[in-house]
């Protein structure tokens, strides 16, 4: 009868763990944030916006950027676990940004930055490509995770794999 107590209580605190408190499911609500807009990733997209952008370029920017978020779609494709290391393999699927802003860079390859109006043309030309951005890309990134106290939490990403989010990586 002992046994059986035994058992069964340890069955209900491993039933009554958190479901969440897991690499896979610690992804997915790190990816869910920018499909949400979630305020940690609006505050992303403040900090990485050029202080030489002016304020319509700068709302562009956002605008753009939030829709890319929100579109952004995923799939987990494995998990590895190493004792309090963790890894998650995703295929994510983004606007393909990278190839509209190639094309700026190629038409104003010789622009002078120090000369704000070419300078503001520029960025006004790669926004306007950005925008007529249909084609997506799909990316693999590696998500890095930590177990501290029995929680696991997603590392810092790397600038690879934030450029693949943001959907500005060579392919």
């Amino acid at each position: 009868m002992k046994k059986l107590f035994s058992l069964l209580t340890i069955l209900l605190c491993i039933g009554c763990a958190p479901l969440n408190n897991n690499p896979i499911s610690k992804v997915e609500d790190y990816l869910a944030k920018y499909q949400t807009l979630d305020e940690s990733v609006i505050q992303k997209i403040n900090d990485s916006i050029d202080s030489n952008y002016n304020q319509s370029q700068v709302d562009e920017y956002k605008k753009l950027m939030k829709e890319q978020y929100k579109s952004l779609t995923y799939e987990i494709k494995d998990d590895y676990i190493d004792g309090n290391k963790a890894l998650v393999e995703v295929e994510i699927k983004v606007k393909d940004y990278y190839k509209a802003i190639e094309e700026a860079n190629k038409k104003y390859s010789s622009y002078d930055e120090n000369y704000l109006d070419t300078f503001d043309e520029y960025i006004n030309y790669r926004l306007r490509k950005m925008k007529e951005v249909k084609d997506t890309v799909i990316y693999r990134v590696n998500i890095s995770l930590t177990k501290n106290d029995e929680n696991w939490s997603v590392d810092s990403p790397n600038f690879e794999t934030l450029d693949k989010i943001n959907g500005i990586h060579p392919h």
